[in-house]
């Protein structure tokens, strides 16, 4: 099910993460979500460090209301994600403190 709607969030993301991230799509139960990182390259001491993760969840709800717009409304609201994506994209930061031995922190984003 969404699996053309799936792909194509996946391309949306990958427009506004860093072309180092790696976005790897998660199964929950009704909803379409994305966990993504790169490598931050900021520490000297610690050259593998990852980012703060991100998880997008495309909600079911949203989805569905998707898939039933016709190809114009779709354009707009695919255009109306962009823009919430690189809005908050410009207002996360990537860099934490956690120690080697921890997972880096995560935050969700709910479309």
């Amino acid at each position: 099910m969404w699996e053309s709607e799936v792909s194509h969030f996946e391309r949306l993301l990958a427009e506004v993460c860093p072309k180092s991230a790696d976005i790897h799509r998660r199964l929950p139960f009704d909803v379409i979500a994305f966990d993504i990182n790169w490598p931050l390259g900021n520490d000297p001491d610690r050259p593998n460090k990852r980012s703060r993760s991100l998880f997008v969840i495309f909600s079911r709800e949203f989805m569905e209301d998707y898939a039933a717009r016709d190809p114009t409304e779709r354009a707009s609201e695919r255009k109306r994600v962009m823009t919430w994506l690189n809005g908050n994209m410009k207002g996360f930061n990537p860099d934490h403190d956690s120690p080697k031995s921890v997972p880096p922190p995560r935050e969700t984003w709910t479309i």
